[in-house]
């Protein structure tokens, strides 16, 4: 589906990160996530510093966008994929963690030049700055793994 408008955009980045956060903290029974250490706690804290920060930006944003058209953004190109089931193996984790970090990134560098908002803009190049370098240290976690 395409994502047209200001808030569709805005909404979407919403309903990922919140979704990454219900998706780890659902997870956390999963007896190799303990070899995570912080990093799921810093990916969980890092989207809900993102969500409030969206919301913030569209509530402030709103009036002078809501009715600028967008076009380009696809939901499907990076919508997250299945929520994983209980029992990954650790390497799994480490998958569904880049996969997502992966898509996310993408979204928000893409989604950026087509929002007219400037401070939305410099908002969605900050988180996909910030996804970046939890990336990285899924890689140097993933990469410890072997």
């Amino acid at each position: 589906m395409e994502l047209t408008t200001f808030g569709a955009i805005m909404k979407f980045a919403m309903d990922c990160e919140e979704e990454i956060v219900n998706t780890l903290e659902g997870m956390a029974g999963n007896a190799d996530l303990p070899s995570f250490g912080g990093l799921l706690d810093g990916i969980i804290s890092e989207s809900k510093k993102s969500m409030k920060l969206l919301e913030r930006t569209r509530r402030e944003g709103i009036n002078e966008v809501i009715l600028h058209p967008i076009t380009g953004v696809e939901s499907d190109n990076y919508s997250l994929q299945d929520r994983p089931t209980s029992d990954l193996t650790t390497r799994e984790v480490g998958e569904y963690l880049a996969e997502t970090s992966d898509r996310l990134i993408r979204f928000y560098t893409d989604a950026a030049p087509k929002i007219t908002n400037p401070e939305a803009m410099r908002v969605f190049k900050r988180i996909a700055a910030k996804r970046l370098k939890l990336r990285e240290d899924i890689n140097a976690h993933v990469a410890g793994l072997k």
